[in-house]
Protein backbone atom coordinates (compact mmCIF):
# COMPACT_ATOMS: atom_id res chain seq x y z
CA UNK A 1 0.00 0.00 0.00
CA UNK A 2 2.63 2.28 0.82
CA UNK A 3 4.30 2.38 -2.51
CA UNK A 4 0.90 2.22 -4.65
CA UNK A 5 0.00 5.49 -2.11
CA UNK A 6 3.19 7.21 -3.53
CA UNK A 7 4.12 6.13 -6.58
CA UNK A 8 1.68 8.80 -8.26
CA UNK A 9 3.96 11.81 -7.18
CA UNK A 10 7.57 11.86 -9.75
CA UNK A 11 10.30 10.70 -7.67
CA UNK A 12 8.31 9.42 -4.45
CA UNK A 13 8.80 6.19 -5.27
CA UNK A 14 12.28 6.38 -4.23
CA UNK A 15 10.76 8.05 -1.01
CA UNK A 16 8.58 5.02 -0.10
CA UNK A 17 11.34 2.73 -0.91
CA UNK A 18 13.19 4.72 1.80
CA UNK A 19 10.13 4.60 4.40
CA UNK A 20 9.61 0.90 3.85
CA UNK A 21 12.57 0.15 4.91
CA UNK A 22 12.33 2.26 8.13
CA UNK A 23 9.04 0.79 8.78
CA UNK A 24 10.99 -2.48 9.94
CA UNK A 25 14.68 -2.12 10.73
CA UNK A 26 15.05 -5.36 11.52
CA UNK A 27 13.14 -7.47 8.96
CA UNK A 28 14.99 -8.68 6.03
CA UNK A 29 12.16 -8.26 3.56
CA UNK A 30 11.75 -4.98 4.43
CA UNK A 31 15.11 -4.06 4.05
CA UNK A 32 15.28 -5.91 1.09
CA UNK A 33 12.54 -4.75 -1.09
CA UNK A 34 13.50 -1.24 -1.44
CA UNK A 35 16.39 -2.43 -4.03
CA UNK A 36 13.35 -3.29 -6.44
CA UNK A 37 13.29 -0.15 -6.83
CA UNK A 38 16.78 1.03 -6.98
CA UNK A 39 17.36 -1.39 -9.74
CA UNK A 40 15.44 -0.02 -11.68
CA UNK A 41 17.23 3.28 -11.47
CA UNK A 42 20.69 1.82 -12.32
CA UNK A 43 21.67 2.75 -8.37
CA UNK A 44 23.85 -0.38 -7.84
CA UNK A 45 25.41 1.33 -4.83
CA UNK A 46 21.99 1.31 -2.93
CA UNK A 47 20.79 -2.25 -4.54
CA UNK A 48 24.12 -3.58 -2.47
CA UNK A 49 23.77 -1.62 0.29
CA UNK A 50 19.89 -2.18 1.18
CA UNK A 51 20.85 -6.26 0.54
CA UNK A 52 24.18 -6.42 2.56
CA UNK A 53 21.96 -4.84 5.18
CA UNK A 54 18.08 -7.24 4.81
CA UNK A 55 21.42 -10.54 5.31
CA UNK A 56 22.75 -8.85 8.04
CA UNK A 57 18.77 -8.87 9.81
CA UNK A 58 18.99 -12.16 8.34
CA UNK A 59 21.72 -13.40 10.04
CA UNK A 60 20.40 -11.46 13.20
CA UNK A 61 17.08 -13.53 12.72
CA UNK A 62 18.77 -16.80 12.77
CA UNK A 63 20.94 -16.26 15.01
CA UNK A 64 18.49 -15.19 17.90
CA UNK A 65 15.57 -18.15 16.67
CA UNK A 66 18.79 -20.63 17.25
CA UNK A 67 18.22 -21.54 13.62
CA UNK A 68 20.30 -24.10 11.51
CA UNK A 69 22.91 -21.44 9.31
CA UNK A 70 21.09 -22.77 6.01
CA UNK A 71 17.81 -21.13 7.22
CA UNK A 72 19.98 -17.11 6.24
CA UNK A 73 18.42 -15.54 3.64
CA UNK A 74 20.86 -16.07 0.86
CA UNK A 75 18.73 -14.45 -2.13
CA UNK A 76 20.01 -10.84 -0.32
CA UNK A 77 23.39 -12.22 -0.87
CA UNK A 78 22.28 -12.83 -4.27
CA UNK A 79 20.72 -9.72 -5.19
CA UNK A 80 23.90 -7.72 -3.52
CA UNK A 81 26.20 -9.44 -5.68
CA UNK A 82 24.12 -8.69 -8.81
CA UNK A 83 24.89 -4.63 -7.49
CA UNK A 84 28.69 -5.83 -7.11
CA UNK A 85 28.63 -7.43 -10.66
CA UNK A 86 27.03 -4.14 -12.63
CA UNK A 87 29.84 -1.69 -10.55
CA UNK A 88 32.67 -4.03 -11.47
CA UNK A 89 33.37 -4.90 -7.52
CA UNK A 90 34.14 -8.57 -8.54
CA UNK A 91 36.18 -9.53 -5.86
CA UNK A 92 33.12 -8.58 -3.58
CA UNK A 93 30.94 -10.36 -5.28
CA UNK A 94 33.36 -13.61 -4.70
CA UNK A 95 33.45 -13.12 -1.20
CA UNK A 96 29.73 -13.31 -1.07
CA UNK A 97 30.11 -16.79 -2.76
CA UNK A 98 32.85 -17.72 -0.41
CA UNK A 99 30.52 -17.13 2.47
CA UNK A 100 27.14 -19.03 1.43
CA UNK A 101 29.88 -21.96 0.75
CA UNK A 102 31.21 -21.59 3.82
CA UNK A 103 27.64 -22.33 5.02
CA UNK A 104 27.15 -25.16 3.07
CA UNK A 105 30.45 -26.74 4.16
CA UNK A 106 29.27 -26.19 7.88
CA UNK A 107 25.76 -27.28 7.38
CA UNK A 108 26.08 -29.73 4.78
CA UNK A 109 22.52 -28.21 2.93
CA UNK A 110 22.66 -28.86 -0.73
CA UNK A 111 20.06 -25.84 -1.49
CA UNK A 112 23.24 -23.66 0.14
CA UNK A 113 25.53 -25.21 -1.71
CA UNK A 114 23.52 -24.74 -5.45
CA UNK A 115 22.65 -21.05 -4.54
CA UNK A 116 26.74 -20.60 -4.28
CA UNK A 117 27.14 -22.56 -7.51
CA UNK A 118 24.60 -20.46 -9.05
CA UNK A 119 26.09 -17.22 -7.84
CA UNK A 120 30.19 -18.14 -8.83
CA UNK A 121 28.29 -19.06 -12.52
CA UNK A 122 26.74 -15.40 -12.02
CA UNK A 123 30.25 -13.69 -11.69
CA UNK A 124 32.01 -16.00 -14.44
CA UNK A 125 29.85 -14.72 -17.10
CA UNK A 126 29.02 -11.13 -15.88
CA UNK A 127 33.16 -10.52 -15.40
CA UNK A 128 33.85 -12.45 -18.07
CA UNK A 129 36.94 -14.02 -16.39
CA UNK A 130 36.46 -17.49 -18.22
CA UNK A 131 37.44 -20.64 -16.36
CA UNK A 132 36.11 -24.43 -16.11
CA UNK A 133 33.22 -24.87 -14.46
CA UNK A 134 31.38 -28.29 -13.93
CA UNK A 135 28.33 -29.43 -15.14
CA UNK A 136 25.93 -30.32 -12.32
CA UNK A 137 25.87 -33.69 -11.11
CA UNK A 138 22.35 -33.95 -10.95
CA UNK A 139 21.77 -34.62 -14.58
CA UNK A 140 19.65 -36.22 -16.78
CA UNK A 141 22.46 -38.22 -17.73
CA UNK A 142 23.53 -39.37 -13.94
CA UNK A 143 20.85 -38.26 -11.60
CA UNK A 144 17.80 -39.81 -13.86
CA UNK A 145 14.35 -38.01 -13.72
CA UNK A 146 13.58 -37.91 -9.82
CA UNK A 147 16.25 -35.76 -9.40
CA UNK A 148 16.12 -33.68 -12.50
CA UNK A 149 12.99 -32.59 -10.87
CA UNK A 150 14.23 -31.59 -7.81
CA UNK A 151 16.69 -29.16 -9.32
CA UNK A 152 13.61 -27.35 -12.23
CA UNK A 153 11.78 -26.30 -8.76
CA UNK A 154 14.73 -23.52 -8.82
CA UNK A 155 14.46 -20.83 -11.46
CA UNK A 156 18.07 -20.80 -11.05
CA UNK A 157 18.47 -24.32 -11.76
CA UNK A 158 19.49 -23.40 -15.59
CA UNK A 159 22.22 -20.71 -14.44
CA UNK A 160 25.20 -23.37 -14.12
CA UNK A 161 24.55 -25.61 -17.09
CA UNK A 162 24.38 -22.14 -19.23
CA UNK A 163 27.44 -20.65 -17.59
CA UNK A 164 29.81 -23.70 -18.20
CA UNK A 165 29.16 -24.21 -21.83
CA UNK A 166 29.53 -20.39 -21.99
CA UNK A 167 32.96 -20.97 -20.51
CA UNK A 168 33.60 -23.77 -22.29
CA UNK A 169 32.88 -22.03 -25.63
CA UNK A 170 35.46 -19.27 -24.45
CA UNK A 171 38.07 -21.48 -23.86
CA UNK A 172 37.88 -24.02 -26.99
CA UNK A 173 36.28 -26.79 -25.68
CA UNK A 174 32.95 -27.18 -27.74
CA UNK A 175 32.05 -30.69 -27.12
CA UNK A 176 31.99 -29.82 -23.20
CA UNK A 177 29.78 -26.86 -24.36
CA UNK A 178 27.45 -29.36 -26.44
CA UNK A 179 26.94 -31.44 -23.32
CA UNK A 180 25.85 -28.22 -21.54
CA UNK A 181 23.25 -27.53 -24.72
CA UNK A 182 22.13 -31.21 -23.44
CA UNK A 183 21.56 -30.59 -19.61
CA UNK A 184 19.52 -27.64 -20.83
CA UNK A 185 17.54 -29.39 -23.47
CA UNK A 186 16.90 -32.10 -20.89
CA UNK A 187 15.55 -29.40 -18.26
CA UNK A 188 13.46 -27.47 -20.79
CA UNK A 189 11.66 -31.11 -21.45
CA UNK A 190 11.28 -31.94 -17.35
CA UNK A 191 9.84 -28.31 -17.42
CA UNK A 192 7.71 -28.95 -20.14
CA UNK A 193 6.58 -32.03 -18.61
CA UNK A 194 5.41 -30.07 -15.68
CA UNK A 195 3.40 -27.53 -17.54
CA UNK A 196 5.55 -24.85 -16.76
CA UNK A 197 5.40 -23.20 -20.62
CA UNK A 198 6.52 -19.92 -20.03
CA UNK A 199 9.89 -21.18 -18.30
CA UNK A 200 10.39 -23.75 -20.81
CA UNK A 201 10.05 -21.09 -23.73
CA UNK A 202 13.07 -19.13 -21.58
CA UNK A 203 15.19 -22.28 -21.52
CA UNK A 204 14.57 -22.88 -25.25
CA UNK A 205 15.74 -19.66 -25.58
CA UNK A 206 19.28 -20.30 -23.51
CA UNK A 207 19.43 -23.44 -26.06
CA UNK A 208 19.77 -21.81 -29.05
CA UNK A 209 21.84 -18.80 -27.46
CA UNK A 210 24.47 -21.31 -26.50
CA UNK A 211 24.41 -23.20 -29.59
CA UNK A 212 24.83 -20.29 -31.22
CA UNK A 213 27.83 -19.30 -29.27
CA UNK A 214 28.77 -23.09 -29.95
CA UNK A 215 28.56 -23.00 -33.88
CA UNK A 216 30.13 -19.43 -34.17
CA UNK A 217 33.24 -21.13 -32.20
CA UNK A 218 33.21 -23.80 -34.52
CA UNK A 219 33.71 -21.23 -37.94
CA UNK A 220 29.95 -21.65 -39.09
CA UNK A 221 29.02 -18.13 -38.93
CA UNK A 222 25.74 -18.32 -40.94
CA UNK A 223 24.45 -21.44 -38.85
CA UNK A 224 25.10 -19.09 -35.23
CA UNK A 225 23.18 -15.88 -36.94
CA UNK A 226 20.12 -18.21 -37.37
CA UNK A 227 20.31 -19.64 -34.04
CA UNK A 228 20.79 -16.30 -32.22
CA UNK A 229 18.27 -14.23 -34.53
CA UNK A 230 15.92 -17.30 -33.65
CA UNK A 231 16.50 -16.67 -29.78
CA UNK A 232 16.10 -13.32 -29.92
CA UNK A 233 12.53 -13.32 -32.08
CA UNK A 234 10.93 -15.98 -29.64
CA UNK A 235 11.82 -13.55 -26.87
CA UNK A 236 10.14 -10.82 -28.49
CA UNK A 237 7.48 -12.46 -29.51
CA UNK A 238 7.96 -11.01 -33.28
CA UNK A 239 6.03 -13.99 -35.02
CA UNK A 240 6.10 -12.49 -38.35
CA UNK A 241 9.94 -12.31 -38.20
CA UNK A 242 10.09 -15.89 -36.52
CA UNK A 243 8.13 -17.54 -39.68
CA UNK A 244 10.25 -15.66 -42.18
CA UNK A 245 13.55 -16.59 -40.57
CA UNK A 246 11.97 -20.31 -39.50
CA UNK A 247 11.23 -20.49 -43.17
CA UNK A 248 14.96 -19.30 -44.62
CA UNK A 249 15.99 -22.09 -42.01
CA UNK A 250 13.97 -24.52 -44.01
CA UNK A 251 15.36 -23.51 -46.88
CA UNK A 252 19.00 -24.85 -45.92
CA UNK A 253 18.03 -27.78 -43.91
CA UNK A 254 14.46 -29.35 -45.42
CA UNK A 255 12.49 -30.81 -42.45
CA UNK A 256 14.29 -29.81 -39.85
CA UNK A 257 12.41 -30.78 -36.85
CA UNK A 258 12.90 -27.96 -34.20
CA UNK A 259 12.44 -25.42 -37.66
CA UNK A 260 9.14 -27.04 -38.64
CA UNK A 261 7.97 -26.83 -35.09
CA UNK A 262 8.97 -23.11 -34.98
CA UNK A 263 7.35 -22.49 -38.46
CA UNK A 264 4.46 -24.13 -37.01
CA UNK A 265 4.23 -21.74 -33.87
CA UNK A 266 4.40 -18.83 -35.77
CA UNK A 267 2.45 -19.24 -38.38
CA UNK A 268 -0.33 -20.51 -36.30
CA UNK A 269 -0.15 -17.24 -34.10
CA UNK A 270 -0.31 -14.70 -37.78
CA UNK A 271 -3.48 -16.81 -38.11
CA UNK A 272 -1.58 -18.49 -41.26
CA UNK A 273 -2.97 -22.01 -40.88
CA UNK A 274 -2.14 -23.16 -44.07
CA UNK A 275 1.67 -22.97 -43.69
CA UNK A 276 1.27 -23.89 -40.07
CA UNK A 277 -0.79 -27.11 -41.22
CA UNK A 278 1.95 -27.76 -44.01
CA UNK A 279 4.23 -27.71 -40.94
CA UNK A 280 2.67 -29.27 -38.07
CA UNK A 281 1.81 -32.21 -40.92
CA UNK A 282 5.69 -32.41 -42.12
CA UNK A 283 6.04 -32.71 -38.12
CA UNK A 284 4.19 -35.33 -37.82
CA UNK A 285 5.70 -37.28 -40.55
CA UNK A 286 9.28 -37.09 -38.47
CA UNK A 287 7.70 -37.81 -35.69
CA UNK A 288 5.85 -41.11 -36.45
CA UNK A 289 7.68 -43.42 -34.53
CA UNK A 290 8.91 -40.51 -31.67
CA UNK A 291 9.38 -41.17 -27.98
CA UNK A 292 5.87 -40.68 -26.04
CA UNK A 293 8.01 -38.64 -23.82
CA UNK A 294 8.52 -35.98 -26.60
CA UNK A 295 7.17 -32.71 -24.87
CA UNK A 296 5.60 -31.25 -27.53
CA UNK A 297 4.46 -34.13 -29.57
CA UNK A 298 1.00 -33.92 -28.56
CA UNK A 299 0.44 -30.66 -30.05
CA UNK A 300 1.86 -31.46 -33.07
CA UNK A 301 -0.69 -34.46 -33.40
CA UNK A 302 -3.60 -32.44 -31.60
CA UNK A 303 -3.18 -29.24 -34.37
CA UNK A 304 -6.17 -29.25 -36.65
CA UNK A 305 -5.13 -28.85 -40.87
CA UNK A 306 -6.52 -26.35 -42.65
CA UNK A 307 -8.84 -28.92 -44.88
CA UNK A 308 -10.20 -30.64 -41.16
CA UNK A 309 -13.57 -29.19 -41.74
CA UNK A 310 -13.04 -28.48 -38.04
Amino acid sequence: MIFKRYFARHGAHLDAAELYARIAPEAPHALHTPSHIFIQHGMWDRVVHSNQEAYAASEKWVERKNFSLAKTDFHRLAWGQYGDLQLGHYEQARKKVEVIEAVAEKTGDSKAAYDAKTMYARLVVKSRRWEELLLPETSATTGGPDSLLKIIASRSAPNVPLAAGMSAVHMGNPEKAQDAVHRLMALCDATNEKGETCRARNLDIMVKELSALIEFERGRQEQALDLAKQAAILEVNEYEEAKEQFETALLRLPKRSLSLLGLGRAASNLGDLETASEAYEALRWNWQTSDPRNPDLEEVRGFKTSDDGN
